[in-house]
């Protein structure tokens, strides 16, 4: 009789298990220098740092924009964004296009503050403030020069006589009167930290 052949077994199918998900990279603590500063993060200075030193502060107190100024501010203002405009067309650099672009911001943020009709009626009319504006010029930047050399430069003298008669006497009077302000208010300071003027004069 034939024998039976014994029947062959069947190997199981291999499963080949789904791989693993990476474990997510936990993001690594601040570290500490032997010192125990902590580490510096330059990746988030780099975010959080502004493309200008220019703060609000610096821009609400010693640019001119109010009163006398202010056509011309606006004006400045207004040329500034425009020359932007073109800087910005023409870069290619990406930080230098976030520095424009920042500082373009910056000056329409500061535009934004006013009201557009003060504006539009200051640039259309900026003839009609000259006269003021440099009379007020003029008188503080010849007090400037008296507290500071003791008299008025020759520069700005010859700028003042060259205003009409009652605008010259009105640039005097801003000289005399922003002068002899300081002065008072720089005695007082002086005088609040024990410093006797009358007395280093009389020396």
């Amino acid at each position: 009789m034939a024998t039976r052949k014994k029947s062959e077994t069947t190997a199981a199918p291999v499963v080949e298990s789904a791989p693993s998900k990476p474990a997510k990279a936990k993001k690594p603590a601040a570290m500490k220098t032997s010192t125990g500063k902590k580490e510096v993060d330059f990746v988030l200075l780099n975010k959080i740092t502004p493309y200008t030193t220019q703060t609000q502060y610096e821009s609400k107190t010693f640019t001119p924009s109010t009163g006398y100024d202010f056509p011309r501010y606006a004006i400045e203002a207004v040329n500034k964004i425009r020359n932007l405009d073109v800087l910005l067309k023409a870069e290619k650099n990406t930080v230098v296009k976030a520095v424009l672009t920042e500082q373009k911001t910056a000056l329409m943020a500061e535009l934004s503050q006013y009201d557009h009709d003060k504006l539009e009626l200051s640039i259309k009319n900026v003839e009609q403030f000259e006269e003021n504006y440099w009379i007020q010029t003029l008188g503080k930047r010849a007090a400037l020069e008296l507290l500071c050399a003791g008299k008025v430069g020759v520069d700005t003298m010859e700028k003042m006589i060259k205003l009409p008669e009652d605008a010259y006497i009105k640039a005097t009077q801003v000289c005399v009167k922003l002068a002899n302000s300081v002065r008072d208010l720089t005695s007082e300071a002086e005088q609040s930290i024990g410093i006797n003027t009358n007395e280093q004069a009389g020396e």
